[in-house]
């Protein structure tokens, strides 16, 4: 077994060397939207509603045989998704009226995918990507001025890095432009306490276009 997969490791580096020339790479931009999905050993009701997401990054391919690319893409995430509700209370903590709140985080994303070419304009791919939020918070929507909040403006209860299956469609426009779709399930945990039952798992969708620099 161990010399099998290093006899793969090999001829995957040897197919890289040989088409180091033929790398290129470009810029891209992508929209989406994502649901979250929830373990059944949440009891209570949740109120998570559909997030939203942009990115901006680059990417390189580098091509290892005559169908099959390895692709690399760094993208700088913004996302936003309401998370249910907060209560507001006056000085003396009596409840006087619930806000609704959402979660704002942004994200540095790393994916590694194998393309593969189906037709002269297609190609489909899966690979491993990974997500490091940077910075994330509660928001509530509504400003009460003169009471108190709660809780706490902070997602400390969310993992800073999580880790996702994408796969991905592209179909090239011209020789610069193509057209880009990618399903992602994140597969580990979101939730940073990792003795309970609950979990949350992000499933997205996104679309976009990768444009060819070189």
């Amino acid at each position: 077994m161990k010399h099998k997969l290093l006899l793969f490791i090999l001829v995957l580096i040897t197919g890289v060397t040989a088409n180091a020339q033929k790398v290129s790479y470009g810029l891209t931009g992508r929209v989406g939207a994502f649901k979250t999905l929830v373990s059944s050993g949440r009891t209570e009701e949740t109120d998570l509603g559909i997030g939203l997401q942009t990115a901006l990054g680059g990417w390189a391919k580098i091509p290892i045989s005559a169908k099959g690319n390895i692709q690399l893409t760094i993208l700088q995430l913004g996302e936003i998704q309401n998370t249910g509700e907060v209560q507001v209370v006056n000085e003396n903590r009596q409840p006087i009226a619930d806000a609704k709140v959402r979660d704002q985080n942004l994200a540095v994303g790393l994916q590694v995918m194998y393309l593969y070419t189906l037709r002269e304009k297609w190609c489909v791919g899966v690979g491993l990507g990974s997500k490091y939020e940077y910075f994330s918070e509660n928001r509530v929507e509504k400003k009460y001025k003169g009471y108190l909040i709660r809780p706490n403006n902070s997602n400390s209860y969310r993992q800073d890095l999580t880790l996702h299956f994408p796969l991905e469609s592209q179909y090239k426009l011209s020789e610069r432009l193509a057209l880009v779709g990618q399903v992602q399930y994140q597969f580990n945990n979101r939730i940073e306490a990792t003795n309970s039952d609950y979990q949350e798992h992000d499933l997205g969708l996104s679309l976009g276009v990768n444009y060819t620099l070189k």
